[in-house]
């Protein structure tokens, strides 16, 4: 155990020759919360024990010189620093102080070196500061009501609390008074600085109420601690040994009132004052009323926001608010409090802040509407220079419904409520200021009658015209904008209700604007020039509400088909204007030069190539707006192409789209030679014979019949050369036959000088024909001999000559 003489729980405290809680000495415990508690308890230690610190075996600043005498203060000297002897050489004092159930107590605690002899301690609680004597050595400023503990220690006996005195303004004087409890360790226990021995640490309790020791207020309480030890007993003129002293604080009887100022968010706010009454400070002169304000010279607590009146007066008192922070409402509700001997209360005023109220409504229905922007900004007394942004349902908006706007926290003052952002679909009003609202003690929560009323937004719907085939914006096309009646259904043109209508310019697009929130739809009218009106002429529905009022709305986009074209090809012979079948052309696009070129003007495909057919004829259609140029890339058998094969340009566009233009090409036949060929109709080898002429004529009328030359075209004629041939050039499609009107010297025309006919067509036009023969028979003629004299040329009778036939050898 700690000691001999058992251990006690005094007011809640373990006096027992140890530091910590618990009997044991080897205990080191903190031990639980409340009661009872023992020095080191975290309950108290360190924050609620006074600690006056005194070194122990080692140098000692604080150790008395000879001749220094318990009774005469005055002479005390100080030996400076040096060790005192173990016997009365004192370490660390420990004071702690509480209240239980009323009644003051007061624990003292020290260490020492050694339980070697006898030894008196003088333990000393003394309210003012030390003073210090004419030798520097602290000395005990006393005053009335100190207190004196002498305790006596013989060797290893017990710890004896021999006296204990009251100071009476002059001198010491028996307070009649015992100490309730007291204890030395009997064995080695730890302390803060280490390891004490046994019979080197001692405690002790006393109840000051008990004893009759009150600290009365306005007592100061105890402020300050000297210990000191002496060699012998409390008898003897043994001289002063060692000391320590230090600050302490054990509270008087008086309270501590505390008046706490706060914001509605609970943080502290300066500047307000209060009334108190009657008045708690000890002694004052006024003692009905006291009027104190945060920070002044009553205040013991320089925090803003916190008064602290101490000393106070044990009592009741009712404490009311004289005048709120600037900009705060005034608490009007007084508090009644107690304070307790000893005790400490608290009581909290709270200062609430102002208020604005608003309504933010529709002007068309005036239902409430949100979520507009605000700003409040204050113009005038405590609320100058607050600027709020609120947005309803929102930043700073308390107020939970929609189109009810609440902020709170507003000082006193006057403000100006200005609506900036009007909510989605809407605009703002015509005036969106709300000026000189005051809100002051008398009227703090303000409603602003006048509501907000937000003008709905005007839109506008726009509808984009393009062409089916290219996409490019079309100009012309006329819509009309209807109203839905509600029912969802397309009725136009005979039913719902007309709103607007407008024709599409350049881009495409046109607009009908000022429309009120409902459902619209398009309807095209009427369509550009060149096209044709969509298969379904409305548009969806569109739907103007506040989510897109006043924005910018998609386009109704209407597609319109181009009037498609065509070209008729005709295909004629040049000579004749005859039908021709088998002429194969191609359209081709012009790329925008108007220049034909077969590498950049692109062949419209479908139909791609296309021929003529029996009537001479073919079509392309479906033609868009555009250039084009017709090519015939094939004549027809027996024809040549034209020069050149190609015409055109060809336009359609919106003021002709629909129309049919012929294009007529007139194809040359394909130029043809006939030859004869002049035989000599007596040879074996049917030699050619030159010098022939021969016509050749067209059987026209084509009647079969040969009526040349009377009758009949003679379209040239021609001599044979030495080949016997001759040739008449570019004849075209018909029935020929020649006529030979000359035979060459030395034979006779036959006796048909026709040829048979010769038919020139599509299919042989242009080919190489064989000539047709004649033959023509020889001239019978005479040969006569001529017999003559050789002497003078007279003719001979009577010669016989033979003519003979050449074999061609000569």
């Amino acid at each position: 155990m700690a000691n001999e003489n058992g251990n006690v729980v005094a007011g809640g405290f373990e006096i027992d020759g140890n530091f910590y809680e618990g009997f044991d000495n080897d205990t080191t415990e903190t031990g639980p919360a409340g009661d009872p508690v023992d020095w080191g308890s975290g309950d108290i230690f360190p924050a609620d024990v006074d600690v006056v610190d005194d070194p122990l075996f080692e140098d000692d600043p604080s150790i008395y010189d000879q001749g220094s005498q318990e009774e005469r203060p005055d002479e005390w000297q100080d030996a400076g620093s040096a060790q005192p002897p173990n016997k009365g050489d004192i370490g660390d004092v420990f004071v702690h102080d509480r209240v239980v159930d009323g009644e003051q107590w007061v624990f003292l605690a020290f260490e020492r070196a050694t339980d070697n002899g006898t030894v008196t301690y003088y333990l000393e609680l003394d309210q003012l500061p030390n003073a210090t004597n004419g030798n520097g050595v602290p000395v005990p400023d006393r005053s009335v009501d100190d207190l004196r503990l002498t305790i006596e220690n013989r060797g290893a006996g017990a710890f004896e609390v021999i006296r204990v005195d009251r100071w009476d303004g002059r001198r010491w004087r028996d307070a009649d008074a015992d100490v309730e409890a007291a204890a030395f360790n009997d064995s080695a226990i730890e302390l803060p600085g280490g390891t004490r021995q046994a019979e080197e640490f001692g405690e002790f309790g006393f109840n000051l109420s008990a004893l009759g020791l009150d600290l009365d207020c306005p007592s100061t309480g105890f402020t300050t601690l000297n210990l000191r030890s002496k060699a012998g007993r409390a008898q003897s003129n043994a001289e002063l040994k060692d000391y320590a002293t230090g600050p302490i604080d054990i509270a008087s009887r008086c309270g501590e009132l505390t008046i706490q100022k706060r914001d509605p968010d609970g943080e502290l706010l300066g500047g307000a004052s209060f009334t108190v009454e009657p008045n708690p400070i000890p002694g004052a002169a006024d003692p009905g009323s006291l009027t104190i304000a945060d920070d002044d010279e009553n205040d013991a607590d320089p925090a803003d926001g916190v008064i602290v009146i101490d000393p106070a007066e044990p009592g009741d008192y009712t404490i009311t608010e004289a005048t709120p922070p600037p900009g705060y409402i005034q608490d009007d509700q007084p508090q009644d409090v107690t304070v307790e001997e000893f005790g400490s209360v608290t009581v909290t005023f709270e200062n609430g802040l102002g208020s604005l109220a608003w309504g933010k409504l529709d002007e068309e229905s005036r239902e409430p509407v949100c979520c507009a922007t605000f700003t409040v900004e204050g113009t005038d007394g405590p609320a100058e220079g607050v600027s709020v942004t609120v947005v309803d349902n929102g930043q700073n908006d308390v107020d939970p419904a929609e189109g009810a706007v609440l902020v709170e926290n507003l000082p006193t003052g006057t403000y100006i409520v200005t609506e900036t952002v009007p909510p989605t679909g809407y605009g703002l009003p015509e005036n969106p200021v709300r000026e000189d609202i005051v809100i002051d003690q008398q009227n703090p929560d303000v409603v602003i009658e006048d509501a907000f009323e937000d003008p709905r937004l005007l839109s506008e719907l726009t509808v984009l015209k393009l062409d089916a085939d290219t996409r490019e914006p079309l100009a012309g096309a006329t819509f009309e904008l209807y109203l839905d009646d509600g029912d969802g259904v397309h009725e136009a043109p005979d039913g719902d209700t007309l709103i607007g209508d407008c024709t599409t310019g350049d881009d495409g697009t046109c607009a009908v604007g000022d429309l009120a929130w409902g459902t619209y739809y398009w309807y095209e009218a009427e369509a550009p020039a060149g096209y044709d009106l969509p298969a379904d002429r409305y548009s969806g529905m569109i739907t103007i509400d506040r989510d897109d009022a006043g924005g910018d709305l998609t386009p109704s986009t209407f597609t319109d088909p181009q009037v498609r074209s065509a070209l008729e090809i005709v295909k004629l012979d040049a000579v004749t204007q005859d039908p021709l079948a088998g002429a194969t052309f191609v359209v081709r696009l012009d790329d925008g030069d108007g220049v034909f070129e077969t590498g950049d003007d692109t062949v419209v495909d479908p139909p791609g190539e296309v021929t003529t057919d029996a009537d001479g004829t073919v079509g392309v259609e479906g033609l868009l707006f555009g250039t084009y140029w017709v090519e015939e890339t094939a004549a027809p058998t027996g024809y040549e192409l034209p020069d050149p094969a190609h015409q055109g340009p060809f336009t359609f566009g919106p003021d002709n789209a629909g129309e049919t233009v012929t294009v007529t090409f007139e194809d040359e036949q394909t130029p043809t030679d006939l030859s004869v060929r002049k035989l000599d109709g007596g040879s074996q080898g049917d030699a050619p014979l030159a010098g022939a002429t021969f016509e050749l004529y067209l059987d026209d009328p084509a009647d079969g019949v040969k009526d040349a030359p009377g009758g009949d075209t003679l379209v040239g004629e021609c001599t044979t050369g030495d080949d016997g041939v001759c040739t008449v050039t570019d004849l075209g499609f018909g029935a020929y036959y020649w006529l030979e009107t000359v035979p060459p010297p030395g034979y006779d025309l036959p006796d048909d000088p026709y040829s048979a006919f010769v038919n020139v067509t599509a299919e042989n036009a242009g080919t190489e024909i064989a000539p047709l023969p004649f033959y023509d028979p020889r001239r019978p003629g005479s040969l006569t001999v001529l017999k003559v004299d050789d002497g003078d040329d007279a003719p001979l009778a009577g010669a016989q000559f033979e003519l003979r036939l050449d074999d061609a050898d000569g």
